[in-house]
């Protein structure tokens, strides 16, 4: 438990979010800005989002902390990740087999199933004839 002070350096618009209560609201485009903001937190886990806009594609994104006993430490970036992301069917913030799972299904509802041993059987009696 204690006061701890949450950064994001983007070089467009970012927000940083605790517990649904926005921290850092670094909004507009611009270069390369640090802002950050503090709250108190209690002893356990708490939620984090960190939402950030990219202009020109090229994304830029850190976010840091510091707090009781800890000096400023950045978030690997590797720690973070894109949610809301294209492909992501089942909304868990990945792309992966459970979404292609989902496809599949998907597309194989949509499409009625021929049984081809009539078919063939039809054929086979017409070119016997």
């Amino acid at each position: 438990a204690g006061s701890y002070t949450f950064y994001t350096s983007s070089d467009d618009g970012s927000r940083l979010s605790i517990d649904g209560q926005i921290l850092v609201h670094n909004d507009g485009l611009h270069g390369m800005q640090e802002q950050g903001g503090s709250i108190a937190l209690s002893a356990g886990k708490h939620s984090i989002e960190v939402v950030y806009f990219e202009n020109d594609g090229e994304e830029e994104l850190l976010v840091s902390y510091e707090g009781p006993g800890i000096s400023k430490k950045q978030v690997p970036v590797n720690r973070l990740f894109l949610c809301d992301c294209g492909g992501d069917l089942n909304e868990d913030c990945r792309v992966n087999m459970d979404d292609l799972s989902m496809l599949a299904s998907g597309w194989i509802g949509e499409y009625d199933l021929t049984d081809f041993s009539n078919m063939a059987g039809n054929w086979m009696k017409i070119q016997s004839e």
